[in-house]
């Protein structure tokens, strides 16, 4: 609930304040029609009727005005409520995006995607909900309750008796004491229920988290699970966790049964009131003063303190929720952040030429993984000068990705530092940093929208078209990636939208088109991170030249698994176990590391690897 308020600004506070005083005014004005309905009553109920004509209209007149004044407050409130909800909404989702973007892809994997997704669509949207609730109720269920009370007990409708102001007044004091026993009830109803329900709200929320992850995990992985028959399985572990969702869901349901209860005493008090009244009107009761407004004032203020009875258990399931949903959030919010920016200029934007581009040089780096006791790379030291091409090679999960997932300070090191163009990463604020690396991640993930914008994604175009300038370099980039020949065939072209996770495309069409994302704009640095692996050998080759043609002055790394990728490299890291176990060209390596010479041997034999050319 803190973390709500915690947003607001000073235009949210003065609508705060806003909706408060309306809603003030909302419950005084509902409580106040008892009197003016007494009134009418009063009027149009005596003898002498034409004497009092003036009078009725006027009561009518000021009764009409009221409901038209009730009206309005109710649509403000309503949209006073919705406003200052979905304003903090709006601040906290723009905060947990920030937050996301700055804190290392360790603590984002610990936190889980799932829950971060989870808690800034369906949880926050929840939340946005319960806050309007609670913002519409706060007051004005409390406030009504009482002004009802206030106007039995100090400007007891009955009381006010216009024609005969000298009549015996009606003592409601039995009528206040029954409405506070019957109020009494039901708070204590709700203490009992708010420890239960809290704990149901948590259960229903990891049973949602699950859920949300076991959709996931069948949408992307729908074809390795129906190639394996395996189906049947994640059928069966959807279906079990939508059974404890619906327990869940049933059980708060169960809650709802209140509300018929609250109708049922209110029918059953309204309708105590006529019989009572009418037993003792029709006994001409000594000590009673009944009279038909009087029975009609009593029974519109049962009916306003039932309904704002209802109010009250909504806000104490409200609250809550809002308290609940919200420690969730925070956990995001309070993340610590520890990509921190640095201060370095930034010397492009000053129209200032560095002397050197595009030099990485790594000093006893060592690195593990969040929650980690091993470290995954140890006291790496590497230079990479300007201009160079650089093979990483190695086995699986020897390092080589978390090695280059460093440059772009997707993680930073536990030990040692980084250095690109001789300054430690860490002193570079992170945008510009990472305008300096061009990075094709193992994975290509391409945009769902046209393939001239995912090429052209360093233009930051949304809505609007693509220049004529903008297009030629992203067809020059196209060309180079070897995407040009399968782009022009297809019907729309380079107006081609791409689908969700790229399905409409093929493995090796989708590298391409990564690659070319990423050369689009001149880098420093490029990282080709085993983004060679879905193309045959005569495309990696053309581009592999091409690249070598177009990025002369560009440092080049390429990771890969296939020896052909980087056998032409100047220089070759051969990663075991996260140790530098060999660096030097082709031949070097192939002459004097036996790791290196296997690898090259299993997929070549050794007259090529000698003679490659």
């Amino acid at each position: 609930m803190k973390l709500l308020f915690k947003f607001f600004k000073k235009i949210e506070w003065f609508l705060f304040i806003l909706l408060i005083i309306a809603s003030l005014v909302q419950a005084f004005i509902i409580s106040d029609l008892a009197n003016r309905i007494s009134e009418i009553i009063q009027y149009t109920s005596s003898n002498d009727f034409e004497s009092y004509k003036k009078e009725i209209f006027m009561s009518i007149f000021f009764m009409i005005l009221w409901i038209f004044i009730l009206i309005f407050l109710f649509l403000m409130n309503a949209f006073l409520a919705n406003y200052i909800s979905s304003k903090i909404i709006h601040y906290i989702r723009t905060r947990i995006f920030l937050k996301v973007n700055k804190i290392s892809l360790a603590k984002i994997e610990k936190i889980g995607i799932n829950n971060i997704i989870s808690r800034t669509t369906a949880e926050l949207e929840w939340l946005q909900q319960n806050f309007i609730g609670f913002l519409s109720l706060f007051i004005t269920a409390p406030a009504t309750i009482l002004f009802s009370f206030f106007t039995i007990a100090f400007q007891n409708p009955s009381s006010k008796n216009i024609l005969h102001p000298d009549d015996k007044h009606i003592d409601s004091t039995p009528f206040i004491l029954s409405g506070l026993a019957i109020i009494g009830f039901f708070l204590l109803l709700i203490l009992v229920l708010v420890p239960i329900i809290l704990p149901k709200v948590k259960k229903m929320q990891k049973s949602f988290e699950i859920l949300n992850s076991n959709a996931i995990e069948i949408t992307t992985g729908l074809k390795t699970i129906l190639s394996f028959d395996a189906f049947l399985f994640h059928k069966n572990k959807i279906f079990d966790n939508c059974k404890t969702l619906k327990k869940s869901n049933v059980y708060l349901s169960g809650i709802n049964l209140i509300y018929p209860a609250l109708n049922l005493f209110s029918f059953i008090f309204s309708i105590s009131i006529y019989l009572i009244g009418g037993i003792l009107w029709n006994n001409n009761h000594q000590n009673s003063n009944i009279t038909y407004e009087t029975l009609v004032s009593y029974s519109y203020i049962a009916g306003i303190i039932f309904s704002s009875l209802q109010g009250l258990i909504l806000l104490c399931i409200y609250i809550p929720t809002l308290f609940f949903f919200s420690k969730r959030i925070n956990e995001i919010l309070k993340a610590k952040i520890d990509i921190i920016d640095g201060i370095v200029i930034n010397y492009e934007k000053l129209g200032i030429t560095q002397k050197i581009k595009g030099k990485i040089e790594f000093k006893n780096v060592s690195f593990k993984f969040l929650d980690s006791a091993v470290f995954c790379l140890k006291n790496i030291n590497l230079t990479i000068n300007p201009g160079e091409t650089i093979g990483i090679i190695g086995p699986t999960g020897s390092g080589k990705t978390t090695l280059v997932n460093l440059i772009p300070r997707f993680f930073d090191p536990d030990e040692g530092e980084i250095l690109i163009n001789d300054i430690n990463i860490k002193d570079y604020q992170i945008n510009d940093l990472r305008n300096k690396i061009g990075y094709v991640m193992q994975r290509s993930n391409l945009l769902n929208r046209s393939i001239e914008k995912n090429i052209g994604l360093n233009y930051n175009i949304l809505n609007s078209e693509v220049t004529f300038e903008q297009l030629n370099a992203i067809k020059n980039s196209a060309k180079i990636s070897q995407a040009e020949k399968f782009i022009e065939l297809l019907p729309e072209k380079y107006k081609t939208i791409i689908s969700q996770n790229a399905t409409n495309i093929s493995g090796g069409q989708k590298q391409r088109l990564a690659i070319a994302t990423a050369i689009n704009k001149p880098h420093e640095i490029l990282i080709f991170d085993d983004s060679f692996s879905a193309l045959d050998y005569s495309t990696d080759v053309k581009l592999r030249k091409q690249l070598e043609k177009n990025f002369k002055d560009s440092t080049k790394i390429f990771i890969s698994s296939r020896i052909n990728t980087v056998i032409k490299a100047d220089r070759i890291v051969y990663i075991e176990n996260g140790v530098i176990k060999g660096i030097g060209n082709h031949k070097e390596l192939f002459l004097k590391n036996i790791q290196y010479k296997q690898i090259v041997l299993n997929q070549i034999s050794e007259m090529e690897a000698l003679y490659e050319k």
